[in-house]
């Protein structure tokens, strides 16, 4: 708890810029699993919503989601809130990149269950299609082993997973695997996200 809070003050001494957006999204998916005081959580929130609305509402469909459903956990500003809901009515509906995974199996491979069930249940919830396993094992099983060998799209979540793990599932994959940027519920979309719209690119290039 104490590193917790060390890290969520740490950030109330940062100026909001839009390059460090993404990061800030995942360490407040982390502060939503912890004990840290929500009041502290919102100010932070509406500090970097406000001055980095604009870059917000300019970014993709899942951003302004996620934005808008960490306000709605802090219970941010009524005005920034309302902004962020016109936003995401606005959005022209175009074709959604995880459409191109229909059917395949996605397997999430963390020590962090409650992110990755968040990440799993948002990701279903835009394709019902998918079906996403999380792998908890802190050491080659035989279930992790299945896993790796059964799945089209394997997350492996480096920041929290153990040693044996990473390196002892390497020769039971059968894909290249996908490597989110933390163990954040956004970081997991995103990087599955950012695997789709390739597939969604080479797709078009093939055809």
């Amino acid at each position: 708890m104490q590193r917790i809070n060390v890290v969520a003050k740490s950030w109330f001494d940062v100026t909001p810029f839009p390059a460090l957006s993404d990061l800030l999204l995942d360490a407040v998916d982390l502060f939503v699993d912890s004990p840290l005081e929500n009041d502290k959580m919102r100010e932070l929130w509406n500090n970097w919503d406000q001055s980095l609305i604009q870059h917000i509402l300019q970014g993709k469909p899942s951003h302004i989601q996620k934005w808008y459903r960490l306000g709605e956990w802090v219970n941010g500003y009524y005005e920034t809130m309302r902004v962020l809901e016109v936003g995401l009515s606005n959005i022209t509906k175009q074709e959604d990149p995880l459409l191109n995974l229909n059917n395949q199996v996605i397997t999430i491979f963390t020590l962090l269950e409650k992110p990755a069930k968040r990440a799993s249940e948002y990701l279903q919830s835009r394709n019902p299609t998918l079906k996403i396993r999380l792998c908890l094992d802190d050491r080659l099983t035989d279930r992790a082993k299945e896993y790796a060998r059964n799945s089209d799209i394997s997350v492996i979540v480096t920041t929290h997973i153990s040693h044996a793990l990473t390196y002892g599932i390497g020769d039971y994959l059968t894909a290249t695997p996908v490597y989110p940027r933390s163990s954040g519920e956004s970081a997991i979309i995103d990087a599955i996200e950012q695997y789709a719209e390739k597939m969604m690119e080479e797709n078009l290039l093939i055809n």
